[in-house]
């Protein structure tokens, strides 16, 4: 694998170069990233959970030494793991009022909003409308 000049090496290519290989990082800069976040990027594809399950079970293994073992166990059947995307934050007066609809805390009120939609939210918010 010859070293790609184009690719910038920061973390978050050097985490990708695990699973893609197309940088071939210095131990240095291995040694540079954060166990906990390769562990929960190779946890992202369903082909190396696997692995991530392995690493979270020795947690003593040096970065160097998991990037390696990430490296050689996903040949040919990770071919590339997105970056898991940011949820939307659900504004603050909408938690309240669905919290007090429905008499529960926050987390569940953020589920209950997942499940009701964006329709069945707004018909709830709207019932509340008078008491701004």
């Amino acid at each position: 694998m010859s070293e790609n000049k184009d690719i910038k090496h920061t973390s978050y290519n050097i985490m990708k170069s695990a699973v893609d290989g197309k940088i071939n990082p210095s131990i240095e800069e291995i040694n540079k990233i954060n166990s906990f976040f390769l562990v929960r990027y190779v946890s992202n594809d369903p082909a190396s959970i696997y692995i991530a399950n392995a690493l979270n079970c020795n947690s003593n293994i040096p970065i160097s030494a998991q990037y390696l073992f990430i490296k050689y166990s996903t040949l040919d059947r990770v071919a590339f793991i997105s970056y898991p995307k940011k949820e939307d934050k659900i504004p603050n007066k909408v938690l309240k009022i669905i919290c007090n609809h429905f008499k529960v805390n926050e987390q569940i009120a953020q589920e209950y909003i997942k499940i009701m939609g964006e329709e069945k939210t707004e018909e709830i918010i709207k019932k509340y409308e008078h008491l701004k």
